[in-house]
């Protein structure tokens, strides 16, 4: 999707002059699922035959039963589960649950539901986010927070200094820009809290994570074009960052294991020809894998050295010059 984004009113659907007359369109259906999403993680009873269940959904998810929405949407229970396999295959969303056969088994808790999540779920919502955060209007979130504050006070404690509102919405920004390029969205509140630990423990700049998270998505990219159903094990976003995932080299990259190094770079144009683009990705291999390719000139800090001056941490200077 480009071209950025704009609200719409929760509700529209439920308007007297706008709700569908009849069977809802793909377009029509899509913004039902978007608004029944669950705005914040929660819990939701199900209830099948005599049998009740309790599904957690986080953040982005819903959980209805096929049949349910195709009651919903006025649409036979085959055309639900094409629709949602299509939204899937598209990238909109993830499913866990028997989208295929309502009887089978191995859905989450039994309950023959079918989970949903929203991909970029937070990306769309970004303006709730900013504003649910700054007008207050997570009641219970923010009555705990008020106090913890009391109680610090009056053991006389100072109160822990937060970060200003600039900084927060820059990290934000920041996250959202890297959610939606990681491979895998679920979980969304533990990612973030991840996501700013590290950029803020200085453990990696949010411009190598972006590059990094570019190739781990692509090389899953690759992965799942001969295993579809293999996206069951890309790592939870905060997982990944929380264990350093992003210091690995993608397994299909040359140097993993099964994949010797190459002793010239494959980039389909000269050494000479390179941008800082090219001899970052050479630098950033140096720097994780102590190796240096002789296609590339000298190592850094050697005589012959073809790394731009710029791009090092000081300039190059020839060893052994007078």
């Amino acid at each position: 999707m480009r071209g950025g984004y704009f609200m719409l009113p929760r509700g529209l659907l439920r308007n007297s002059m706008l709700k569908p007359k009849g069977a809802y369109s793909n377009a029509e259906a899509w913004l039902w699922m978007y608004e029944a999403a669950a705005f914040r993680p929660r819990d939701v009873t199900v209830t099948n035959g005599r049998k009740t269940d309790t599904i957690h959904l986080e953040r982005g998810q819903l959980s209805y039963s096929v049949r349910y929405l195709a009651e919903a949407w006025g649409w036979s229970k085959a055309k639900v589960q094409r629709f949602i396999e299509e939204t899937q295959n598209a990238g909109l969303t993830e499913v866990f649950g028997g989208t295929q056969n309502e009887t089978q088994s191995g859905t989450q808790n039994g309950t023959h539901q079918t989970v949903v999540t929203i991909c970029n779920y937070g990306v769309f919502d970004a303006l709730d986010i900013q504003n649910e955060t700054q007008n207050g209007t997570q009641n219970d979130t923010q009555n705990e927070t008020n106090k913890k504050e009391v109680v610090r006070t009056k053991v006389g404690r100072t109160k822990a200094p937060q970060a200003p509102r600039k900084a927060r919405d820059e990290s934000e920004q920041g996250f959202s820009e890297w959610y939606s390029v990681y491979p895998r969205h679920i979980q969304r509140t533990d990612a973030l809290k991840a996501y700013r630990k590290i950029i803020a423990g200085g453990a990696i700049t949010h411009d190598e994570l972006m590059e990094r998270t570019r190739r781990f998505a692509a090389s899953w990219k690759r992965r799942l074009a001969d295993k579809r159903d293999d996206k069951k094990f890309i790592p939870y976003p905060a997982s990944w960052l929380n264990k350093g995932g992003y210091d690995d080299q993608p397994e299909d990259e040359p140097g993993s294991p099964g994949r010797p190094l190459p002793t010239a770079p494959t980039p389909a144009k000269a050494v000479a020809d390179y941008g800082d683009a090219d001899w970052i990705r050479c630098l950033d291999f140096y720097r994780r894998k102590k190796e240096w390719s002789a296609a590339w000139g000298s190592e850094p800090g050697k005589p012959g050295c073809l790394v731009p001056a710029h791009l090092l941490l000081s300039p190059v200077a020839a060893a052994g010059a007078a």
